[in-house]
C-alpha cells in the first residue's frame, strides 16, 4: 500500500516476544528496519492491520526517545504527536 515499505508480522508466542531492541536487531538481520510512520493513512493502515489480527495485541515501530526528544530510526524527529499518549521517557 505504501511504495516501497514492507511490514512483517511475527506471530511470537508471549514468552517469545521481542523488546523493542530485540525487533529492531531482526528486522536489521533481515536488511530491514522497524517502520517509520510518515503519515495519518499509512498509521492507520498500521493499526488496522496489527490489531485486527486474533491474538496480536500490540506492535513495534521504528520511534524512540532519544535524549529526551522522540526520534524515528531514521534520525528524524517525531512531528505527529499522535502516536504519543504521554510523556517520554528514554528508552521507551
Amino acid at each position: 500500500p505504501f511504495q516501497s515499505d514492507c511490514y512483517a508480522i511475527n506471530d511470537a508466542k508471549p514468552l517469545e516476544q521481542k523488546t523493542w531492541e530485540g525487533a529492531r536487531e531482526d528486522c536489521i538481520g533481515k536488511i530491514s528496519d522497524l517502520a517509520v510512520v510518515n503519515n495519518e493513512t499509512e498509521k492507520s493502515y498500521i493499526s488496522e492491520k496489527s490489531w485486527n489480527i486474533q491474538g496480536i495485541k500490540g506492535y513495534w515501530i521504528g520511534l524512540r526517545v532519544k535524549g529526551g526528544n522522540w526520534k524515528w530510526v531514521d534520525g528524524r524527529n517525531l512531528t505527529n504527536s499522535a502516536w504519543i499518549p504521554g510523556s517520554p521517557t528514554d528508552g521507551q
